[in-house]
């Protein structure tokens, strides 16, 4: 019907049957291309040329079956090889179940939807990319509301169901699903004057399994809603402003030559110091992506949410076990929101609420900064056994074979990682460099927390860390070793300028346990393990630090406060000839009643400022300096 014209109408009544063998046969012998399998069917109605539309499909007047008991593809010289197994696929009227609950249209329209029932496919391409899946269900249609001023055009709304699928890339890199339920939309909206397509996902999975080199991800019941659209109209818009904005600053360059003139002053800049020193670079945070994944980050605008029931995070680098027994959060392709985290690693626990940003330039370019800001709180964190974990992943070297499809489970590959890096149980102390691209604010609160011999009942900390330094403020702990109030920062900005600072007090605490908290103490105020008995210190100093995080004594200062009571002196040849001396009535006793002793920490020694000390009978006066 009226061929020629703008929509021509086409009938067709037919009965397919297509041998793919004997089709193959017919094809250039220089594609190598080899194929088997058949394709049958039936296919009645008619349709305008105008409803072979993305949109406006529901409308054809089309019905038909076709099915497949299997076809089999492939081309040896590029090692690619495909099978597609038993298919159905259907095309006829389908019900509104979504758009009209009571399964009929509003005004009683037959709708044209689509089918499609594959029982498993696969498809490799070189030795180690490949696909697979079973159980694929595919359903579409056109929805009954038109787009936003488009009366004649509809959303495709479908589903898309899979009961396994897997996926290696070339990196190595496989992605697993089991059980997965997916909901998509297709539209179009207007930006300006411009028509951009709108995707819609909503997804339900059983598990999600990510497993790349010697490293296992996977998550339970993973719910995840995303909406992308292409932001190319977006950055048009952007890149004229900013254009705009330019030719203001440099209003004689031309309008081709604005970028260029404003990045050569940038490139002409001294760099920042603590950018500035090339081997701490491989400290910074690096995310690698797959160039086709880069450009969907770039390209589109991507938001959603995420929710995990449960998960596993398992890695010989940090050879613990670790659970994620929750997690809710919402992202786009610049930034994550933390609303919920809840995971457990060995003996510790944490929950955590917080928001990174600066993901894109990140993900995109390799440059740019991230922005952190985190709230944590715990019940248990063992700093000792994570300091081990640590230790033993740094000290990992991998087999050299790719174990990402390996067949052993999770919780046995698990138990293999732990025996293996179960040997090396201890902490050696080596510079950590703070990343240069990492902004952050952090607040801890927690309750035990283990280190050493020290074992909190309450600790409160806020961390602020930039430009590969890090501050300590209001850190307040309960310990078994008395009360802590400390504040510190610690920078590596360049290899000669590491730096450590703090300002530490202790309520109510020997000796002996804050030489034993804090081993530094012993170098900065040798003489404080001469007391027996507790004490309130204030120590405050700055200091270098060399590459094993010591104290470089000769640029250390600082202040000291000690005040005690009811205090003893420890045994000492010196202590003996005084009592000799001086005569003291209980020669056995070294009693002391107070002390107050002030002093600064300066020119690699201790100035100890003019003191009080009630010993027995006598008030000494006491000051002097110790190397």
């Amino acid at each position: 019907d009226d061929l020629l014209g703008g929509d021509p109408l086409f009938d067709i009544s037919s009965d397919l049957h297509f041998v793919l063998d004997s089709l193959a046969t017919y094809l250039p012998d220089s594609l190598g291309l080899t194929a088997h399998g058949d394709l049958e069917g039936i296919i009645e109605g008619g349709f305008r040329l105008s409803q072979l539309d993305l949109f406006n499909f529901s409308e054809i007047g089309l019905e038909g079956l076709l099915e497949s008991n299997g076809i089999q593809i492939s081309i040896p010289k590029d090692t690619l090889f495909a099978y597609i197994g038993h298919t159905d696929i259907s095309l006829g009227t389908y019900s509104h179940d979504e758009d009209d609950h009571d399964g009929h249209g509003e005004h009683g329209h037959k709708h044209s939807g689509l089918v499609v029932a594959v029982d498993s496919v696969f498809a490799e391409y070189g030795k180690s990319t490949f696909i697979r899946g079973t159980g694929l269900s595919l359903s579409a249609h056109n929805a009954e509301e038109p787009m936003a001023g488009k009366p004649d055009r509809h959303p495709l709304h479908g589903h898309l169901d899979v009961s396994s699928i897997g996926m290696m890339d070339l990196d190595s890199c496989f992605v697993g699903a089991i059980g997965s339920a997916n909901t998509f939309k297709l539209s179009q909206n207007l930006i300006g004057k411009h028509t951009v397509p709108f995707l819609s996902l909503s997804s339900k999975n059983k598990k999600i399994t990510l497993r790349e080199g010697v490293n296992r991800f996977s998550v339970q019941d993973a719910r995840l809603a995303v909406a992308a659209h292409p932001n190319s109209v977006e950055r048009q818009i952007r890149r004229k402003h900013l254009l705009d904005s330019l030719q203001r600053v440099y209003p004689g360059v031309k309008r081709d030559s604005l970028f260029r003139k404003a990045f050569s002053r940038r490139a002409g800049a001294d760099l920042p110091d603590y950018l500035s020193e090339k081997d701490f670079e491989k400290n910074d945070i690096r995310i690698q992506l797959g160039e086709s994944i880069v450009d969907y980050v770039k390209n589109w605008d991507i938001t959603g949410d995420i929710n995990l029931a449960e998960g596993i995070v398992i890695s010989p680098y940090y050879p613990l076990d670790n659970k994620i027994t929750g997690f809710s959060g919402s992202f786009s392709n610049n930034r994550i929101d933390l609303k919920e985290l809840s995971l457990s690693s060995g003996a510790s626990d944490i929950s955590a609420k917080g928001r990174l940003s600066g993901l894109k330039r990140l993900l995109t370019t390799g440059k740019g900064r991230l922005n952190l800001d985190l709230g944590i709180s715990s019940d248990v964190i063992d700093v000792n056994e994570i300091l081990i974990a640590l230790n033993s992943g740094k000290n990992f070297t991998p087999s050299g074979h790719n174990t990402a499809l390996s067949s052993v489970d999770d919780d046995d590959y698990l138990n293999s990682v732990k025996e293996q890096t179960a040997t090396d149980t201890t902490v050696t102390t080596s510079l950590i460099v703070l990343p240069a691209n990492l902004n952050a604010k952090v607040s801890l609160a927690a309750n035990k927390i283990r280190y050493s011999n020290l074992e909190t009942t309450w600790v409160a900390s806020d961390l602020v860390m930039k430009e590969r330094c890090l501050q300590a403020t209001n850190t307040l702990a309960t310990t078994n070793m008395g009360d802590v109030y400390l504040e510190g920062f610690y920078s590596t900005r360049t290899k000669k300028d590491l730096k450590a600072g703090f300002d530490l007090t202790l309520a109510g605490i020997t000796a002996e346990k804050v030489i034993q908290l804090f081993p530094a103490v012993d170098s900065i105020v040798p003489m404080l393990k001469s007391f027996k008995g507790l004490l309130d210190c204030e120590i405050a100093a700055t200091s270098a630090i060399d590459t094993s995080m010591n104290i470089v004594i000769p640029t250390l200062s600082g202040i000291v406060k000690i005040d005690g009571k009811d205090l003893s002196l420890s045994e000492s040849e010196d202590l003996n000839k005084l009592r000799k001396t001086l005569m003291f009535k209980d020669k056995d006793s070294t009693h002391i009643e107070s002390l107050s002793i002030r002093g600064i920490i300066k020119d690699n020694q201790l100035e100890i400022f003019p003191f009080l000390l009630n010993i027995d009978r006598y008030s000494i006066a006491a000051s002097g300096l110790q190397g």
